[in-house]
């Protein structure tokens, strides 16, 4: 159905005449009358009598009429749900990311986003990364971070666009009080007698420390397994062993811990933001990229300030 007819029979009842509706629409009469006529056609009924001196509605017409008010307000309100979509102004944006992520680079976006654009209904979902590829993938998320190690898990992202974001390079976590709490870069031989706190079979890095560790001389003892990074943090805080944890955990690491860098290469993962490859995407997932990208750059460097400029929130 055509809105712009309705929107003319609507201006037309409302005026009774023909000449009246179209001065108010700034149409000519006569584009007034086709649009009538057009209606008409349109639904095989006779909408308005014409009369010398204006118009009448037929029983087809009220019943129209009844509908009219309606039909428009929610041709407008889906209009305007659209344009505001399309101005980062509101509708909704889903964002994938993973725990680490969550409290320095998404919090950090985050909150400026979110003061320029309250209107926009932003949902945070925790995400692994096959859930990550697969919810991109059908529609269910419009923009997420993922977790990879160099040379693996690809095969998963496929009909995903991918930039990457930040390399991380894993570090080790002591108690305040072990023997290497001190130490810079700490080789992995020197832990081999260690107990390990590690990753489920879900972790990104499950397979790569026992590789990274074969390659030092020895298999890591792993006593317990969780992804949950605090709980990583109070078990190696309370000696049950050591453990991994994300480069971006270490400005937030307890008071009674301490992280190391590790001698051995190949302990470093890389974060990409993801996007679904090939759709037309919203302006506000393409501005939620640029300021995932500035968090980034102040994790790395935190004397640059921000680049990307936002408008006040009026």
């Amino acid at each position: 159905m055509n809105f712009v007819r309705l929107t003319v029979f609507k201006e037309v009842v409302r005026q009774g005449s023909l000449t009246r509706a179209a001065k108010h629409l700034t149409y000519t009469t006569s584009a007034v009358s086709q649009h009538i006529s057009a209606l008409e056609r349109e639904l095989g009924a006779v909408l308005l009598e014409r009369l010398p001196r204006g118009v009448r509605l037929t029983e087809p017409g009220r019943a129209l009429l009844d509908h009219v008010e309606r039909i428009l307000d929610e041709y407008h309100a889906a209009k305007g749900t659209l344009e505001a979509i399309a101005a980062a102004s509101g509708g909704r944006l889903r964002l994938g990311s993973f725990p680490t992520a969550d409290a320095t680079l998404v919090a950090r976006a985050v909150a400026r986003f979110r003061r320029s654009f309250p209107a926009v209904d932003l949902t945070l979902h925790r995400v692994d990364l096959e859930e990550a590829a697969h919810r991109l993938v059908t529609g269910e998320l419009d923009i997420s971070l993922v977790y990879v190690f160099d040379g693996r898990d690809h095969k998963k992202l496929t009909g995903l666009e991918l930039g990457h974001l930040l390399d991380d390079p894993l570090h080790v976590i002591l108690p305040v009080g072990h023997r290497l709490a001190g130490a810079g870069p700490i080789s992995l031989a020197d832990l081999a007698e260690e107990n390990w706190i590690h990753g489920t079979r879900q972790n990104p890095a499950d397979e790569i420390l026992p590789e990274v560790c074969a390659q030092a001389g020895f298999l890591p003892r792993v006593v317990l397994r969780t992804d949950d990074q605090m709980s990583v943090q109070g078990l190696v805080a309370a000696g049950v062993g050591v453990g991994l944890v994300s480069s971006l955990a270490v400005p937030v690491l307890r008071a009674d811990l301490v992280a190391r860098p590790v001698a051995e290469p190949g302990l470093t993962g890389r974060i990409h933001i993801a996007q679904p490859l090939g759709l037309t995407r919203l302006r506000s997932a393409n501005i939620m990229r640029e300021l995932l990208v500035e968090a980034a750059r102040s994790v790395i460097r935190p004397d640059v300030p921000p680049r990307v400029p936002l408008p006040a929130h009026p």
